[in-house]
C-alpha cells in the first residue's frame, strides 16, 4: 500500500510538473509548412491487398493504399522488398500507379544487403506494334515528395538484342541473345550497332531513329523465323551492319515511363530502371530537385535499354543537384535539361505579342515572370510578363502575351523569346555515362555546373551546351565545366556541333543565332575524340588546365 501511495504522489507530481513546463512553453519559429514536425504514418501497401512476388496484379490495391495516404499527414507509402506485378493491358492508355495532390509524401521501397533497391515495379502488358506507352508511375502536384528505393522494368521487353550471322546485301540474319525475345514481327526503331565482345557502341551513326522508321515502316520489318532467329529485309540495314555486329532495336520509339509533375521540393534516392518503352523518367515544372543514386542500366542481355532519354528535366525551375547518377544504352540523351523558345508570330500593339510554340505548350507563364528578345546576337532584351494566355486546342499552337515593358522597336516576325520561368541553378556531379546513342548531358539552360563526372563511348558530344533554336531552348549561359573524364566520344556531330565539350547554339533558318557567353571549361580530361572541344559563337570563356590524349584537334572555335 505504501508502495502504491509513493507511486501515485510521484504519478501526481510529474503531471503537475508537465503542466507547469506546458504554460511556460516559447513557441518554435514557424517552419513556413502546417506540416512541419508532424509525425510519419505508415501507410503499408500489404494492408491493401498488394503483396509481392504472387503474381498477382497489384494495381487496385496499390490505388488503394494510395487513397488512404491522401487521408493522412506526412504519410509514408512503404513497398516491401520483391515485385509487384501491374498488368496494364494496353500500355499505351493504362497507367499502372497515379498520384495526384498528397504533399509530404514518401514513397518508400526496400534495399538488398547491398543497399541496392529491392522493390520492384514490373509492368506487364500486350505485345503491340510501336506502341507510344504511358506511365508506370505518374505522380502529380505533391510537394515535399520523396521517393526512395524503387525499381522499374517492363516484361517482356519492348527491344532486343543479337547478333549478324548473314546479309547478303538486302536480307540480315540475326541471331537473338540468350535471354532476349522478339515477337512474331516488330518494327526496328533507334537501331544501333554493337561490339559483341565489349557490348559498347560501335563508332558509326546509329542505323535506324524513329521518324525515318515511320516513313516507311514495311523497310523495317524483323520477323522471327524461329529458333531464335531474326530477318529483316532492309537496304539500310544490309548496307550498315556486317556480320558478327551486335545489333539492337526497340519495338517503338515514344513513350514515357516515370512522370512528376508540379513536384516542388522533390528528392530521389535509390532508383533504377532497366528498360522503357520510350523515356526513362521526367521531371516536369518541378521546383528544387535533389537526387542521389539514379541509374538507367542493363539488367540482362540487351545492349539498350529505352529509345529514347534517360531523364527529361523540362521546364524545371530552382536549384536542382544531381548526384551520382548513372545512365547506360539508351538510344537519345542521358539527362536532357530545357525549356522551349517562343516565336513571334504577330505583334498585337505595342505591349502584346501573339506567339507560336513547338511541340507541347507552356503550362505555366506566370506575372512577373522574365521574358527575353535577342535583337541582335550580342543584345537581349529582358521583358516582364503581365498577362499570359494559351490555347489549349493542340491543333492551335499559338498563346498570347502581354508584357510591363513596351515592345523594343523593331521587333516582329523572325525574333524568338527566351522563356525564363522555366531555368534552373544545375548542378551535375559525381556521375558516370556509358554507351549512349545520344549526349549524356545535355544542357540548354542557364547557371549550369557539370562537375567530376566521368562519359565514355558517348556518339554524339557528351556534354553539349546551348540551345537549339528549332524548338528548345534557353540559349544558355553562366556554365561551369570542370574535372570531367570523357573518352571515346563525338564521333558523330549534333547539329552543327562536334567535340567531346560542345558549346553552342543550334542554328535555326532566319533566326538569330546569339552568342553564348560566361563558359568555365577546366581541368578535364579528354581522349579519343576527333574534336576535344568545340566551341561555336561562345564569348567570355576560359579554358584552363585541360588535359588532351588522342584527339584530332584539341580546341577548336569558329
Amino acid at each position: 500500500m505504501l508502495i502504491l501511495m509513493l507511486n501515485n504522489r510521484l504519478l501526481l507530481s510529474f503531471s503537475i510538473l508537465c503542466l507547469l513546463m506546458s504554460a511556460c512553453k516559447v513557441d518554435e519559429p514557424d517552419s513556413g509548412s502546417d506540416d512541419a514536425g508532424m509525425p510519419q504514418n505508415i501507410i503499408k501497401v500489404r494492408d491493401y491487398g498488394a503483396v509481392p512476388n504472387d503474381g498477382f496484379c497489384d494495381i487496385e490495391s496499390i490505388g488503394k493504399a494510395v487513397l488512404a495516404a491522401s487521408g493522412v499527414k506526412s504519410p509514408v507509402l512503404e513497398f516491401e522488398r520483391g515485385t509487384y506485378d501491374l498488368y496494364v493491358g494496353d500500355a499505351a492508355r493504362n497507367v499502372a500507379i497515379s498520384i495526384t495532390g498528397i504533399d509530404n509524401l514518401t514513397i518508400r521501397g526496400a534495399v538488398d544487403r547491398k543497399q541496392q533497391p529491392a522493390t520492384l515495379f514490373l509492368r506487364h502488358y500486350d505485345m503491340a506494334p510501336n506502341i507510344s506507352a504511358t506511365k508506370i508511375l505518374l505522380v502529380n502536384d505533391c510537394y515535399n515528395l520523396s521517393v526512395e528505393n524503387l525499381r522499374f522494368d517492363n516484361e517482356p521487353k519492348y527491344m532486343a538484342s543479337g547478333i549478324v550471322t548473314s546479309n547478303d546485301g538486302g536480307t540480315v540474319g540475326i541471331r537473338l541473345l540468350d535471354g532476349c525475345e522478339a515477337p512474331e514481327e516488330s518494327y526496328m526503331y533507334c537501331c544501333n550497332l554493337w561490339d559483341p565482345v565489349t557490348a559498347d557502341l560501335k563508332h558509326v551513326q546509329s542505323v535506324t531513329f524513329g521518324d525515318d522508321v515511320d516513313r516507311n515502316p514495311s523497310e523495317y520489318v524483323a520477323r522471327n523465323t524461329g529458333a531464335g532467329n531474326v530477318m529483316v529485309t532492309s537496304a539500310q540495314i544490309a548496307s550498315n551492319a556486317a556480320v558478327g555486329d551486335g545489333i539492337s532495336w526497340h519495338f517503338g520509339w515514344s513513350g514515357l515511363q516515370v512522370d512528376f509533375r508540379y513536384c516542388d521540393n522533390l528528392k530521389l534516392s535509390n532508383i533504377e530502371s532497366n528498360s522503357a518503352i520510350g523515356f526513362h523518367m521526367q521531371t516536369s515544372y518541378c521546383r528544387n530537385i535533389s537526387a542521389s543514386g539514379v541509374r538507367i542500366a542493363r539488367k540482362g542481355s540487351n545492349y539498350c535499354v529505352g529509345s529514347r532519354d534517360g531523364w527529361k528535366m523540362y521546364m524545371c525551375t530552382g536549384n536542382v543537384d544531381i548526384r551520382d547518377m548513372f545512365c547506360e544504352g539508351v538510344r537519345w540523351d542521358g539527362q536532357n535539361v530545357h525549356g522551349k523558345f517562343l516565336y513571334v508570330k504577330e505583334v498585337l500593339n505595342d505591349y502584346q505579342l501573339k506567339l507560336s510554340f513547338n511541340g507541347a505548350p507552356i503550362e505555366r507563364i506566370l506575372p512577373g515572370d522574365k521574358m527575353g528578345v535577342w535583337m541582335d546576337r550580342d543584345t537581349e532584351v529582358m521583358l516582364t510578363v503581365s498577362q499570359y494566355d494559351c490555347s489549349l486546342d493542340p491543333s492551335n499552337k499559338t498563346c498570347v502575351v502581354t508584357f510591363k515593358e513596351p515592345l523594343p522597336d523593331n521587333l516582329g516576325v523572325g525574333h524568338y523569346l527566351n522563356v525564363y520561368s522555366h531555368i534552373c541553378d544545375y548542378s551535375l556531379r559525381n556521375s558516370e555515362f556509358r554507351n549512349i546513342a545520344g549526349c549524356a548531358s545535355l544542357i540548354r539552360n542557364d547557371n549550369s555546373e557539370i562537375s567530376g563526372n566521368t562519359f565514355y563511348n558517348i556518339m554524339y558530344p557528351a556534354i553539349c551546351v546551348g540551345g537549339d533554336l528549332s524548338n528548345e531552348g534557353v540559349t544558355s549561359k553562366n556554365v561551369v565545366i570542370e574535372n570531367n573524364t570523357i573518352e571515346q566520344s563525338a564521333w558523330v556531330a549534333r547539329d552543327n556541333r562536334k567535340g567531346a565539350i560542345s558549346v553552342g547554339v543550334a542554328p535555326s533558318s532566319g533566326l538569330i543565332q546569339p552568342f553564348i557567353r560566361n563558359v568555365k571549361i577546366r581541368n578535364n580530361s579528354i581522349s579519343g575524340s576527333d574534336i576535344g572541344i568545340h566551341l561555336n559563337s561562345v564569348k567570355d570563356v576560359t579554358l584552363e588546365g585541360n588535359v588532351f590524349s588522342s584527339c584530332g584537334i584539341d580546341v577548336k572555335e569558329e
